[in-house]
């Protein structure tokens, strides 16, 4: 008896070794399975979402069907083997993925949409921002005339506030606000700021650094400019690019942007890229209404976006292309399309990883250059090909967003589904 209870004791031990061990692989793996998938209704669609484990997949709705002649809610695919899966009309659904049939695993949303076509851009454009309100980069000690030092504004206003009002008046700009400080004068002063996007109000005292001239010791900017190139424009002349935000150069801060525009960009100078040292694109923006080619209406995490002109559809080169999303995308080959040069141009690389984890919202793609002329010209990815579209299977996947510091033919990129969603909001 007692040998009996030593062997039931030993496989109780190894049974709960192993379903411990299951449990670690399965909520490991959880972040590289999607949480969304997007599907054609209408259509019989083959769906892989590469699980590292078997599984069964039951739908959660009689409309949609795992096949689109005979009604089945459950399938069970091989490891990394794909599945069909029919959805007649637009709309939301839920598949529940169980481990054994029975332990649920994850469940994923299914968007059943009609086919998008986008046109992938490609080349760089000049942007510039201006902040919704002064931003402060930070504070300093000031010398009055009397030779007193001081930081007025210290504790008091914080790097990363947005100053909006002065007295109860809004403030257009750093002009604006330093015309209002000298004319207040050595009285206390009000700055309503919005921090953390609530206002508050509070009060400093200007210090009288010279005849006339009157400070709080803060250092302000009120907007921003650089080059960065178009990923994509859709049938509604909205456009996104970059695939991440513009942040403050200083403070690294993104900035809060009221307004921005567009503009004609000379490319003169390709700084090539090497191990440690990432190369750019430099190059002058062309200001003017005659050189706009659209406004900005949002600066956020994963891209700006906006509407374009005539002016700029007209410089696209190519034709509409599916939007593919993060079922779509897999190791292998792809290409990027960009402008180094005056021309548009496709160019080879390798997507290295895919890891769909919501969690990596710009660098859900890791990718290489393997193009030997975009190596010659570049040495791979640099500060200015933001935005370049991704291209694989003849759908537009993503866009670039980063370069790796030690190894500049490597690069992140994102999903073009991460674009869209934070453009529709």
């Amino acid at each position: 008896m007692a040998i009996k209870k030593k062997q039931r004791r030993r496989w109780m031990i190894f049974f709960t070794f192993a379903m411990c061990i299951i449990i670690f692989l399965i909520y490991s793996w959880n972040d590289k399975i999607p949480d969304s998938i997007y599907l054609e209704a209408g259509e019989r669609n083959e769906v892989n979402l590469r699980l590292p484990f078997n599984a069964s997949i039951e739908v959660q709705s009689s409309e949609a069907v795992m096949n689109k002649d005979i009604y089945v809610a459950k399938v069970n695919p091989a490891i990394n083997q794909p599945f069909s899966i029919y959805i007649p009309k637009t709309g939301k659904y839920e598949l529940s993925l169980k481990l054994f049939g029975i332990w649920n695993v994850k469940d994923i949303e299914v968007n059943a949409i009609e086919p998008e076509y986008l046109l992938p851009v490609g080349f760089p454009v000049g942007i510039y921002l201006q902040s919704d309100g002064i931003f402060v980069i930070g504070t300093s000690k000031l010398t009055d005339c009397q030779g007193n030092t001081s930081e007025p504004a210290k504790d008091i206003v914080k790097t990363g506030d947005y100053i909006v009002k002065m007295n109860g008046k809004k403030i257009p700009n750093k002009e604006s606000f330093m015309r209002m400080l000298n004319e207040n004068g050595m009285q206390d002063i009000q700055l309503t700021i919005r921090r953390e996007k609530e206002e508050v109000d509070v009060r400093v005292h200007p210090v009288n650094t010279a005849p006339g001239e009157y400070k709080l010791g803060l250092w302000v900017r009120d907007d921003t400019q650089g080059i960065g190139t178009v990923t994509y424009i859709d049938k509604k002349n909205q456009f996104g690019a970059l695939g991440h935000g513009i942040s403050d150069s200083d403070t690294s801060l993104l900035m809060e942007a009221a307004a921005g525009s567009l503009y004609e960009t000379d490319i003169y100078t390709i700084i090539k890229g090497t191990a440690g040292s990432p190369g750019s694109l430099s190059g002058t923006i062309c200001y003017g209404r005659d050189h706009q080619y659209g406004t900005i209406d949002a600066n956020t995490v994963r891209g700006i976006f906006g509407t374009v002109n005539e002016k700029l559809k007209q410089q696209v080169q190519g034709e509409w292309i599916l939007a593919g999303y993060k079922q779509d995308v897999h190791k292998g080959n792809a290409h990027i399309r960009t402008n180094i040069d005056g021309t548009t141009k496709d160019y080879k690389i390798q997507i290295l990883e895919v890891n769909v984890s919501s969690h990596n919202n710009q660098k859900g793609i890791v990718l290489q250059v393997t193009d030997e002329e975009l190596l010659k010209k570049t040495g791979g990815i640099v500060q200015g090909m933001s935005g370049s579209p991704i291209i694989q299977d003849g759908k537009l996947i993503g866009a670039v967003t980063h370069v790796f510091i030690q190894d500049s033919t490597k690069g992140y990129g994102i999903f073009l589904e991460e674009m869209k969603q934070m453009s529709e909001k």
